[in-house]
């Protein structure tokens, strides 16, 4: 590689940023279970108390692996898209945390995971995730989460890390259209407002940003429309007409038949089917 692109690839990765959307911690004396479980962002849980040794287990239904069970001093890694069963055993306390990790130009890199994970995990490190679930958040801890939520999980990172070379194209060449795709709200972008903005035919701009990064542009916004569509409904409680403003739709009904048609639930339906109770 060359080493210009090695600097600007260490740059962009410098730059990352954890970000805990929600967290939930449970205890409770009696057995819980759920089915069917969804979540468009990356689940972190772990387990700290398991009385009799049995935690219960983590089950994926799409794509379909192997069950997990659940112990105490280890984390589990559930990607974002994964649909699956939980169960927990009698007595349990266990913390959930849902995750991005943002590079510069505020992409996910964990939507590259592709499998649950189990990792052990110091106690000292479960002391500061059961904080952070329960959102009792101080300075030290919100300094420590990013070097120990990049270490848990940089070895699932590689899928992700390929995309930082397309996204090292574009700071490169397309510093002045990620400047303005990040002024707007994310459904006010379009490839014909950048193009008039940049002073560039619709066509050849779209033509250009295919052959430097061999993503559409069009495509390019729409996931990044999709991503800011699922975050803002499931990582805030405001009434989703004040949700559907804050992403640029005027309407509300619009921004929720758009919403259905992007993730086959309406936007109140997939804010609690990806939050249940308790998890």
């Amino acid at each position: 590689m060359d080493p210009r692109n090695q600097t600007a690839i260490e740059e962009l990765t410098n730059r990352l940023q954890v970000r805990v959307l929600r967290g939930f911690h449970w205890r409770d004396c009696d057995r819980y279970e759920a089915a069917g479980i969804a979540s468009s962002f990356t689940r972190l849980l772990l387990v700290e108390s398991a009385p009799g040794g049995d935690g219960g287990h983590l089950r994926p239904l799409r794509p379909p692996a192997g069950a997990l069970r659940l112990q105490p001093g280890y984390a589990y890694v559930v990607p974002a898209g994964m649909t699956f069963d939980l169960v927990y055993a009698r007595g349990l306390a266990a913390y959930s945390l849902f995750l991005r990790l943002d590079d510069a130009f505020g992409e996910d890199l964990l939507g590259g995971i592709g499998r649950m994970e189990r990792m052990l995990i110091r106690r000292t490190d479960v002391a500061l995730l059961r904080r952070l679930a329960e959102g009792r958040r101080s300075l030290g801890d919100l300094l420590r989460m990013r070097a120990l939520i990049v270490g848990l999980l940089a070895p699932l990172l590689e899928a992700s890390l390929d995309g930082i070379e397309r996204r090292n194209l574009l700071a490169t060449h397309f510093p002045d259209l990620l400047a303005a795709v990040d002024r707007l709200p994310p459904a006010r972008a379009s490839v014909l407002g950048l193009a008039l903005h940049l002073h560039l035919p619709p066509g050849a701009l779209a033509k250009r940003f295919r052959r430097t990064t061999g993503v559409a542009l069009k495509q390019f916004l729409l996931d990044r429309l999709r991503s800011r569509m699922a975050e803002a409904v499931m990582a805030s409680s405001r009434p989703l007409a004040e949700v559907a403003q804050g992403l640029g739709f005027d309407d509300p009904f619009y921004f929720s038949r758009v919403f259905k048609r992007m993730f086959g639930l309406p936007p109140s339906h997939f804010r609690r089917q990806t939050l249940p109770a308790g998890v």
